[in-house]
């Protein structure tokens, strides 16, 4: 086992309990040393805010990633090495293809997070550069104005837009997207028999007729029940 595997889970969970207030306040005051000892950073800027986001979304993946490698098959690694196979190719080939769900899953943790700090990028940012939610709270000092209720609704469809996307290979078998479709039939008598006869949708469409007419029974009962 990994000798330094104590030391790291420390310092990857450290970011994760302590406030931002001092995750930023110490990210600034690192970014001083260094650009006093070796000129690097130049400033505070984009940088620098990457630096800081990537600091603390690190923490959030490397946990998403522990928890799908604590239940790891080991053995897979082991055949694959002992039929030849390099370590980089097993890595490729063999490890990133398993863990791949727990990567992705950090990368939207990470995205969502860098999305809407506010904190730590108030600390690290420079005179220059600013990102969305210190724009937003910039202009909400003054009140809300028309811009911030239209950007607001953006990022909600762009969300909602992300959610459907997740589940659109679900959705066409379910009875939610075909309510749509259904009213677009009934405009159309002849589609609607063509939709009923294919095999593709004849079977969709008549499970979304069965869950129809359960609903309605459920809704009449109900009613009689009151």
């Amino acid at each position: 086992p990994f000798k330094g595997r104590t030391l790291l889970s420390g310092m990857t969970t450290a970011p994760l309990v302590m406030p931002e207030v001092i995750t930023g306040l110490s990210m600034l005051l690192l970014f001083i040393s260094m650009e006093q000892l070796l000129g690097w950073p130049e400033g505070r800027g984009v940088l620098t805010i990457t630096i800081a986001h990537v600091t603390f979304a690190m923490a959030y993946v490397t946990v998403v990633v522990q928890s799908q490698l604590a239940g790891f098959d080991d053995s897979l690694e082991e055949a694959a090495m002992d039929l030849g196979a390099r370590p980089a190719k097993v890595f490729f080939r063999i490890t990133l293809p398993l863990i791949a769900p727990a990567v992705g899953s950090g990368w939207l943790l990470a995205f969502t997070l860098s999305w809407d700090d506010l904190v730590i990028s108030q600390f690290v940012a420079g005179p220059g550069s600013s990102t969305l939610p210190m724009v937003i709270f910039s202009k909400m000092r003054l009140g809300v104005s028309p811009d911030v209720n239209a950007l607001a609704t953006i990022m909600v469809l762009i969300v909602a837009l992300g959610v459907v996307g997740a589940f659109l290979p679900v959705l066409p078998t379910t009875p939610f997207l075909l309510v749509g479709a259904a009213c677009f039939a009934r405009a159309s008598p002849r589609l609607h028999r063509r939709l009923a006869a294919s095999k593709t949708f004849g079977p969709t469409l008549a499970e979304w007729r069965r869950h129809r007419a359960i609903a309605w029974r459920t809704k009449r009962y109900a009613l009689v029940l009151m």
